[in-house]
């Protein structure tokens, strides 16, 4: 399969069967995510100015919401990428 030695054809189907079952996997949203912070969080990704598993606190000053609040949409941002 695509020129690769046997070895790398198992990883590569590997990466492949992982990949389908995300893209069959259905996120459900839970209901206090917003499109403005997933909009915010994507900006931030774009900006630099954090790596984005430090991103609840930002979410925490940006939308004046709980630590736990801000990891649940950050963990649902980061699942649904």
């Amino acid at each position: 399969m695509l020129g690769y030695p046997r070895s790398r054809q198992s990883d590569v189907l590997l990466w492949v069967a992982w990949e389908v079952f995300l893209m069959a996997t259905i996120i459900e949203r839970p209901e206090i995510v917003t499109v403005a912070h997933l909009e915010f969080l994507d900006e931030l990704r774009i900006s630099g100015d954090t790596n984005m598993y430090g991103a609840a606190p930002y979410l925490q000053r940006e939308f004046d919401i709980p630590r736990d609040e801000a990891r649940v949409i950050l963990s649902y941002w980061m699942k649904s990428f």
